[in-house]
């Protein structure tokens, strides 16, 4: 399933390379802490993809990964945001 900028997709869908999205990604509750990362897919239904448009979390984005884990700490826009295991695992993310 895509929507709106592309961001949107059933969390089951096969992983395939896009501009935003290479092979070696990961779920941002999996990436090593204190990385610049680039987000490049959101995975879930429309609500949860505005919310996370709302927070900026749109493929192309980087973040910074202040702490992962369980409770995600990322820098985004000069703000940090806090994501539960839940959230953070639906946002895949790249380092390249």
């Amino acid at each position: 399933m895509r929507h709106r900028h592309g961001c949107c997709h059933e969390h089951n869908e096969p992983q395939t390379a896009t501009p935003h999205c290479p092979h070696r990604t990961c779920p941002l509750s999996r990436a090593p802490d204190s990385r610049r990362l680039r987000i490049c897919r959101v995975g879930g239904d429309r609500r949860f993809c505005a919310r996370m448009a709302a927070l900026g979390m749109l493929p192309g984005r980087e973040l910074e990964l202040l702490r992962g884990g369980d409770h995600c700490l990322v820098r985004l826009d000069g703000g940090t945001v806090s994501l539960d295991h839940g959230v953070s695992e639906h946002i895949l993310v790249t380092s390249d």
